[in-house]
């Protein structure tokens, strides 16, 4: 029940229209993907079971329509197969593209939050803590870490090695 089943029979509605008018889906009717995937982003549910739930279907779809094909039926298969492969690239692409997204905003979210209580146990602000849950004590560490050789590089890789040594 819910938003699973809804997406669930709107991805029918979507693949059966397009077979019957012989085209991709449009960015409309790939909308109520993306909000669903957004949705799931949220939750937590993990990008990967995602694409494997849209994989199942699409696979049980394929089953379906083809299940009495026979070798008169070559061309109609291998053109649904050519609309069934453009709905898979634009399910995954639309997906993929607004889970991402809103994990990105939700990160950043969080991250702020942990920078503005660093900067408010650093400077002493208790009026920026009122309503953050504190740890009963922290623990301060500095490091200084030494250029790596391959961050004198001139070209872009200098900067990406030292992009990579601060993760």
């Amino acid at each position: 029940d819910g938003d699973i089943t809804r997406i669930t029979e709107h991805n029918l509605r979507v693949v059966s229209r397009l077979f019957r008018e012989r085209r991709p889906p449009t960015r409309a009717e790939l909308a109520p993907l993306r909000d669903s995937a957004a949705r799931r982003a949220q939750e937590g549910v993990p990008l990967e079971a995602l694409l494997a739930a849209y994989q199942l279907g699409v696979r049980k779809v394929w089953e379906s329509l083809f299940r009495r094909a026979g070798p008169e039926d070559l061309d109609d298969v291998l053109a649904a197969n050519r609309l069934i492969l453009d709905y898979v690239g634009a399910v995954t692409s639309a997906v993929c593209a607004a889970y991402l997204e809103e994990r990105e905003a939700m990160l950043s979210q969080e991250q702020h939050a942990m920078h503005a209580t660093v900067s408010a146990l650093l400077s002493g602000d208790r009026e920026a803590l009122a309503g953050v849950r504190l740890a009963p004590r922290y623990l301060v560490i500095a490091t200084a870490l030494g250029a790596h050789p391959d961050e004198s590089a001139a070209d872009p890789g200098g900067w990406i090695a030292g992009l990579r040594k601060l993760h």
